[in-house]
């Protein structure tokens, strides 16, 4: 018995020691394993082989990545200084630097193609974005783009390189993103600030691109292009997801449709002299603009959601532009606000309101204003409010001018071909707003005029006076036409000079007029109502040819105020003008005057004394006695025919 229990503890021993010694190479493994990981990962780190891996020539795009001490204390945690990643991209490149950092990254993915983190975390982290400009694009309008140094210039390629496999993409995972902005470059703007940076990236190369979360904490901000503050004091917060999409498929404004965007922003614009270096096409000038914008957007989807606000106001905005020869420059304070209302449906209402105050304008070099006016209010309705769509159509829109002055005509001299404004004064109010037909605008004015003087060579015209008008601008399928129902003129002490001679003071009166202007053709059409007085010597200045009229001052019928009512039809190459009442006194006319390539017509009816008097472009003149209205009638059509 002794024998046997001495051999089975002796089994029982042996057996125990091969299980501790198993335990002990288990151990030894388990606790050598990590180690020998950290050791090949900080090897790969310290003599460059991930930055080895991971930059190169793709099928898409060429990648670049640089870093300085790097280190891993555990299996997945890495620990990096300097790191610096460059991306030549098929549309863009991309430049960007960490300060330090740490990353829970399998690094074995990369031999996969694959970047992915559980949690990032960086310091003195800053970005560059740039758009390639296509090939035949002009270069001034890619002016200050960012070019990252290494990489070639930021130009398309006339043939895009082919879209790699789904399975030989190269996709960035980057989950628990938490780092501290300091810098931004998109194109030519780019924004210094602090900020913290949050959220999550999924990118597929050539495949997919979403942003799940991003938010974004700004602190203190800095806006520049080109060296040239924009904007100072950038404070705010968004909020920010970028559906999936494929960015092959979808691309320009298209890709917007699949943003959701919750920001607040507030900031200090230094002036708007730099939108005008690269906004070549504004009809204006900038400058000054210095003043506070902010901005309360909600955008789901790409479209912009109701309580969405954003406004700007300056104590002083100036903008020049110049006509012909002649430069204009407008100095006022102005706040502008943009407001999202509820709408029907999925569109949502867009009204933007416009303020400005202490208007002046001044011409030229001169340093007094040649138009004040106290204030202006403008007002436009938008159906829809959208990143995709854009903004429109316009339901309506309004603009009161309740005051202004024009202080000296004069100064516009230049824009008037072979007319010369010697001197003159406006004061007045206007108005215009569009109905439900967003195609018309409705408008009228009111201008008082003091001592307004013209020449035209030797010819010249002074008067006081005022003009009224309502009117509207419309755009039809036959063009646009601009009609002026009613329209008022009184213009007192009328005094006209020409080469004949000089008239006494007269005076005119409107008491209604239509004026239509056919915009697309230049076609003008003008009907009157009126008064005339001393009517012998304003006829004293027609032109020696025309003395059928000159002989009317002589007769003494000129002497009377007349009552008027004519229409004129002006378009290029021809005129027409028809007189279908002159009277006053002893006169009692009618007549009707055509003017088409050089040559002229006319006919005069002088109904009271039943004399008609026709002449032709030829020189003839036939006089008719006892001619009634039938004679008049042929006669019109004889001349409302020249040149048809």
């Amino acid at each position: 018995m002794s024998t046997r229990d001495g051999s089975s503890s002796a089994i029982g021993g042996s057996q125990s020691t091969a299980i501790v010694r198993w335990l002990r190479r288990l151990l030894l493994v388990v606790v050598l394993l990590p180690l020998l990981w950290l050791v090949i990962v900080n090897t790969l780190l310290w003599t460059g082989a991930v930055s080895a891996i991971v930059s190169g020539q793709r099928e898409r795009s060429s990648i670049k990545l640089e870093h300085g001490w790097a280190w891993c204390v555990w299996p997945t945690v890495v620990h990096v200084d300097d790191l610096h990643l460059t991306i030549d991209g098929p549309r863009f490149q991309l430049d960007l630097t960490v300060g330090s950092g740490v990353a829970d990254i399998e690094l074995h993915e990369l031999f996969s193609r694959r970047f992915e983190t559980t949690s990032i975390r960086g310091v003195g982290v800053t970005g560059s974005y740039s758009a390639k400009r296509p090939h035949g694009a002009e270069e001034s309008s890619y002016e200050g783009f960012h070019r990252i140094e290494g990489m070639p210039p930021p130009v398309l390629e006339a043939e895009p390189r082919p879209v790699p496999e789904r399975e030989d993409a190269w996709a960035f995972e980057l989950h628990g993103l938490d780092a501290e902005l300091t810098a931004l470059q998109v194109n030519a703007i780019k924004a210094t600030m602090q900020a913290r940076v949050r959220g999550d990236l999924d990118v597929l190369v050539a495949y997919n691109f979403a942003l799940p979360n991003l938010e974004i904490e700004l602190e203190q901000g800095t806006i520049e292009r080109m060296g040239e503050t924009i904007a100072e004091e950038l404070a705010g917060s968004v909020s920010a997801q970028i559906a999936p999409y494929n960015p092959e498929e979808t691309q320009g404004r298209g890709a917007l449709r699949h943003l959701s965007l919750d920001t607040t922003l507030g900031a200090k614009l230094t002036g708007l002299d730099v939108l005008s270096s690269f906004a070549k096409e504004l009809p204006v000038e900038l400058s000054g603009g210095a003043g506070v914008v902010s901005c309360d957007l909600t955008i789901r989807d790409g479209a912009v959601l109701p309580g969405s606000s954003a406004s700007y106001e300056t104590s002083e905005l100036r903008a020049g532009r110049s006509v012909e020869d002649v430069s204009f420059a407008v100095k006022t304070a102005l706040h502008v606000r943009a407001e999202v209302g509820e709408g029907d449906g999925e569109r949502t209402p867009l009204r933007l309101e416009a303020n400005a105050r202490d208007i002046e304008s001044r011409v030229g070099t001169s340093k007094e204003a040649w138009l004040s006016a106290e204030k202006l209010t403008a007002s436009a309705s938008f159906a829809r409010a959208d990143l995709v769509e854009g903004v429109g159509p316009l339901r309506s829109a309004s603009a009161d001018l309740p005051a202004f002055n024009v202080h000296d005509l004069g100064a516009i001299n230049g824009i008037t071909s072979g007319l010369w404004i010697r001197g003159g004064r406006l004061a007045g109010n206007a108005a215009a707003k569009t109905g439900e037909r967003p195609k018309t605008i409705s408008f009228d004015f009111a201008v008082d005029i003091d001592d307004l003087s013209l020449q035209s060579g030797e010819n010249s015209l002074r008067t006081d006076g005022y003009l009224r008008s309502d009117g509207a601008l419309v755009r039809g399928k036959k063009g646009t036409t601009l009609s002026l129902e009613p329209l008022r003129l009184k213009l007192r002490d009328l005094q006209l000079k020409t080469e004949k001679g000089e008239s006494s003071p007269e005076w005119l009166e409107v008491e209604r007029a239509e004026v239509k202007y056919a915009v697309d053709t230049s076609r003008l059409s003008v009907e009157l109502r009126g008064q005339l007085a001393e009517l012998r010597s304003l006829l004293a200045h027609l032109r020696p040819g025309e003395d059928i009229f000159q002989r009317l001052p002589k007769t003494g019928l000129g002497t009377k105020t007349l009552d008027f009512a004519m229409s004129l039809t002006k378009t290029p190459g021809s005129f027409e003008l028809k007189v279908s009442r002159l009277s006053g006194g002893p006169i009692d006319a009618v007549a009707a005057i055509a003017t088409a390539g050089g040559e002229t017509r006319i006919a005069v009816h002088l109904k009271r004394i039943g004399i008609g008097i026709v002449s032709a472009g030829n020189g003839s003149r036939t006089i008719k006695l006892a001619v009634g209205s039938d004679w008049f009638d042929d006669k019109t059509s004889w001349v409302e025919g020249l040149g048809r």
